[in-house]
This record gives structure tokens, C-alpha cells and sequence, in this order.
């Protein structure tokens, strides 16, 4: 199997894979010089790395491919393709890991002048679209920089659902939004990964398992939500 693109999606897809498939081979392939963007700690990208290399998942890093391979993402198809350093790789399957672009083309008229040719929204501190006073977007449709994570969306809803309440009862101070340190829970498959804070440092699969990786938090959006 070849993956493209070492972020999170990549890393966290390549785990599930060994996790289902034990022994399966796993190639990633990424031009960056190193897995994940962001300002993450190079103690937490090698407590990764040691847990790809010990589920036998190849990591290609600082190339990318000179053509991509000749089948459609996820079809069955065995192929062969080069590195731009002019190693060869050979793959039953491959994922496309990289390049989401978000989905705004639905914005018209006065709307659509909020969106950035990247697809991506602006909004302001109260995360409302530029001289609107009551359009909020949220989640990974903004321009924040930061990274698109779903606890980065959560809060931006806890604001949007606070500033939009204050204006409903007229009354109450806006909220507005600032942008969390980066911090990440990456899995591994359901017993394996690496979580990252500031404040907490690198913790290792044990914690990263109980935080994500054996239930991807189902209980915490079962309360959210009010499921039983």
C-alpha cells in the first residue's frame, strides 16, 4: 500500500492498516523533510517515527513521486512508480493523504467575496465573515492559521454559539476567538500513537490509546450530542 502525504490523515491511516493487517506493506511518501506540519516537538515526530518503524511502516521522506500511479486512489491495481531520488516503489493500492481543500463554493453574491482562492473563508476575531454581523463559519472552512483539527472546530462553536446567543438576547460581551497552541492525539491503530501539548509534552501509546485510539472518543460526542 503507498500513502501519500505524512500528515496526520497519512500517519494515522498507516496505523489502522497494521493494526487490521498485521505484516501488510506500508509506504509513505511525502516531500517534506520530516512527518506532520506545525510546530510540534521533535520528540513527539520521533516517538512516531519509532512506532511506524516498529509496525514495519516505511516512511520516504524529502521526495516525492515523479508521476502519480497509473490507477484511481483506493482501486486494487498493482503498479509500480519512482521517486524523484529515483528509487522505485511497487503498491497494491494507494490513498491520496494530502491537499484537502475545503468546501465553499456555495457562498454567492456578497458571500463569495469572504473566500481566498485556497477555498478557505476569513472571518474575525468573533469568527463572523468580513461586515457581516451575522455570519459565523467554523471548523476547517476558515483562514485561521492554525491546524484544522475537530477540538479547533469545537471551539469555534462554543463561540459562535455564545456570540450568537448574546445577540439574540441583546445583551452580554462577544466572545471572541484565539487560536490554541498546537496540540494533536495522532493513533496509531487502537493501541499505539502519540499525543502532543504544550503543557503536557509527548505522551505515549498507553495515553494516546485511552485519549483516542480505542474508542475515537465516542463517549465524549455521545454526551455532546445527548445519544444514550
Amino acid at each position: 500500500m503507498l500513502l501519500l502525504g505524512a500528515g496526520p490523515v497519512g500517519l494515522e491511516l498507516a496505523g489502522e492498516v497494521q493494526a487490521a493487517w498485521p505484516g501488510k506493506q506500508v509506504t509513505v511518501v511525502d516531500p517534506a523533510d520530516d512527518s506532520l506540519s506545525g510546530s510540534y516537538s521533535d520528540e513527539f515526530r520521533a516517538e512516531l517515527r519509532a512506532q511506524l518503524d516498529a509496525l514495519g511502516v516505511e516512511l520516504v521522506l524529502g521526495m516525492s513521486l515523479v508521476d502519480e500511479p497509473p490507477s484511481d486512489p483506493g482501486e486494487s491495481k498493482t503498479f509500480t512508480v519512482r521517486t524523484t531520488s529515483g528509487d522505485e516503489v511497487t503498491a497494491d493500492v494507494w490513498f491520496r493523504c494530502y491537499g484537502v481543500v475545503p468546501v465553499s463554493d456555495f457562498l454567492v453574491g456578497d458571500l463569495a467575496g469572504a473566500r481566498r482562492s485556497s477555498g478557505h473563508v476569513e472571518v474575525d476575531a468573533r469568527l463572523r465573515l468580513p461586515g457581516r454581523e451575522n455570519v459565523f463559519a467554523v471548523g476547517d472552512v476558515t483562514a485561521i492559521p492554525e491546524t484544522k483539527t475537530a477540538k479547533a472546530a469545537g471551539l469555534h462553536a462554543e463561540v459562535v454559539a455564545a456570540n450568537i446567543a448574546a445577540s439574540v438576547r441583546g445583551d452580554g460581551e462577544p466572545r471572541a476567538y484565539e487560536p490554541a497552541p498546537p496540540s494533536i492525539s495522532l493513533p496509531l491503530g487502537p493501541r499505539g500513537g502519540a499525543s502532543y501539548a504544550p503543557d503536557q509534552g509527548v505522551l505515549g501509546a498507553a495515553v494516546t490509546s485511552q485519549l483516542k485510539g480505542s474508542h475515537l472518543r465516542l463517549e465524549a460526542y455521545a454526551t455532546l450530542l445527548g445519544v444514550a
